[in-house]
């Protein structure tokens, strides 16, 4: 879901089709914490705890069109301000730089909202990825958490944390080795990489269990 439906109507919650097919979304903003995802709470955009809605869909017609694109041109959200830079193919690149630069792409989209582009999370909220067995220690158990998620309090560094992590199995075996890859060769840490075929026979595990 686009970063603008999150902070003007809030998080998509559930998705109903009626039997006519108008389609109606229920969004909320109760799980945005202020501590480690501030720029959700700048100005007065993001919803209160009393705004949760139900919205249904609609055809536009000219007018919402044109409304829509005004608003845009008023309101301009802070990714469209910023021109995306697409990579060159460059065939003389080695393959580890690929992945380098695909990890932390792929971990500024999945992870950083939360464990933060420094990778220092918040403590006793959000487990930091720095200097932490939890990311350069056992491929295995990290392997598991990003597959699976986590929902079980954990200690990290000596500090506990109970928040739950989705489990990020939807993405290809490629997407989570390159970001594990990544997280374990930034941020100081200076651990091995993480391959595809690992990602693979975890999933081959966790499909046994």
């Amino acid at each position: 879901e686009h970063i603008y439906l999150q902070k003007y109507l809030g998080r998509i919650r559930d998705v109903c089709v009626a039997p006519n097919g108008d389609i109606y979304l229920c969004t909320s903003n109760h799980d945005w914490h202020p501590r480690y995802q501030p720029w959700m709470y700048e100005g007065d955009s993001l919803p209160h705890s009393q705004d949760d809605r139900i919205i249904r869909l609609s055809r536009a017609t000219a007018p919402m069109l044109a409304q829509i694109e005004k608003r845009a041109i008023q309101n301009p959200l802070k990714e469209d301000m910023v021109a995306a830079e697409m990579p060159s193919e460059d065939w003389a690149r080695p393959v580890g730089q690929v992945s380098a630069d695909q990890g932390a792409s792929l971990y500024a989209r999945h992870c950083a909202g939360c464990h933060r582009p420094d990778g220092k999370g918040a403590e006793g909220m959000i487990p930091p990825l720095v200097a932490t067995e939890w990311v350069t220690g056992s491929k295995d158990r990290l392997i598991y958490a990003v597959l699976n998620g986590l929902s079980e309090p954990i200690e990290v560094n000596g500090v506990n944390y109970d928040q739950e992590m989705p489990g990020f199995a939807t993405l290809s075996d490629e997407e989570v080795a390159a970001i594990l890859s990544y997280i374990r060769q930034s941020f100081g840490n200076q651990a091995g990489i993480v391959t595809s075929a690992e990602i693979l026979e975890e999933r081959r595990i966790l499909s046994q269990q």
